[in-house]
């Protein structure tokens, strides 16, 4: 986490299939990461990192029907289990 995409291609190139992937970067972080199937989202990822790091802080999931899965991580970029 956060993943890793590879193999940028033209924003054409990308609608010319029937899935792809969107990546959005700031400060050569990974910030936000979609996945477009036949022209429609199925899922979003949003990331925060700790201050000046590009350790995750938080991972939060969006699917299609609009439900949502937040992860946290530590300061090693662990992940925190929430208290059952």
């Amino acid at each position: 986490m956060p993943r890793v995409p590879e193999n940028e291609v033209s924003k054409e190139e990308a609608q010319q299939n029937r899935s792809y992937y969107i990546a959005t970067y700031e400060e050569d972080r990974l910030i936000t990461f979609e996945k477009m199937l036949d022209g429609e989202r199925m899922w979003f990822d949003t990331y925060e990192y700790w201050d000046e790091t590009a350790i995750l802080k938080t991972r939060t999931l969006t699917r299609e029907d609009g439900s949502t899965t937040l992860q946290r991580f530590d300061e090693k970029g662990k992940i925190i289990k929430d208290a059952e």
